[in-house]
């Protein structure tokens, strides 16, 4: 029966991301209950008469057009995702000489499977702890040339694809977002980073499993690790504004939210 349940589930999270009319349908089906609820109860002087066929024609009307509106919107939104994507997976090639590129730079590809196998298999030898610390620290040093080189990195393969400001003219809130864009290309999952409240969040989201079981949770320090100093030479080499002052950030706390998205937390130093 579970199994029967989780096919059911996967097929609605299937149709619900990918066909508009239907998220519409549950958009204005939503909201239209809910108005029929709210006017059976109002008082009898302030109460739609929907026995009028005129009135019920009226309201026919405008559920639909904004049925349609939303499904235009909906529709836009999913052209827009597709094209972001399509962006993405046309970043990477192959130079049939043994060398994978995301755009400029060298790249290397493993199956999920195969990837949290050695990070699990590793853990199984050294004990999780000790291994959780180190992946942290690996993914530390690691991140230092990126981070360095993002700036060149962001003007030179991004930045010449599309146009706009170079990322020394950035504001502190674009280059997070072009830093979680670039990154959300790699296979890693997809990046969101966002400062709250004094600190500043990332979260990690892969629908394919990456962070499920211990050999995901081990990768999902190692990306603690790796944003913590790709985060810190963002807001050290950030001039201006709020975050002119600070120096970099501390990671203060890991969350694997579930099987799909792991957060971080860091603090401004």
């Amino acid at each position: 029966m579970a199994g029967v349940w989780s096919q059911v589930k996967k097929f609605y999270e299937s149709v619900w991301s990918e066909a508009p009319w239907v998220r519409a349908a549950g958009f204005v089906g939503a909201a239209s209950g809910g108005l029929i609820y709210l006017n059976q109860h109002l008082p009898a002087d302030v109460k739609v008469q929907t026995s009028e066929q005129s009135v019920v024609a009226i309201l026919v009307a405008v559920v639909v057009t904004i049925y349609f509106f939303l499904v235009a919107v909906l529709f836009g939104d999913q052209l827009r995702l597709q094209k972001k994507l399509r962006a993405l997976e046309q970043s990477f090639r192959y130079d049939k000489r043994g060398t994978l590129y995301n755009g400029s730079e060298p790249n290397i590809a493993f199956r999920i499977a195969t990837f949290k196998g050695i990070l699990a298999g590793i853990g199984t030898e050294v004990g999780s702890e000790e291994l959780s610390a180190a992946l942290v620290e690996a993914g530390r040093v690691s991140a230092k040339d990126f981070a360095a080189n993002l700036p060149d990195i962001f003007d030179r393969d991004i930045r010449s694809n599309k146009g706009g400001s170079s990322w020394s003219s950035l504001s502190f809130d674009q280059k997070l977002l072009e830093w979680s864009d670039y990154d959300s290309a790699t296979g890693w999952g997809i990046f969101a980073a966002r400062p709250v409240n004094g600190h500043i969040k990332v979260d990690v989201t892969h629908f394919r499993s990456l962070f499920a079981g211990s050999g995901g949770l081990f990768f999902g320090q190692y990306l603690a690790g790796y944003s913590e100093t790709v985060l810190s030479q963002i807001v050290l080499n950030h001039k201006s504004g709020r975050y002119k002052d600070f120096r970099g950030v501390r990671l203060v706390e890991i969350n694997s939210k579930n099987d799909t998205t792991v957060e971080f937390e860091f603090e401004l130093i």
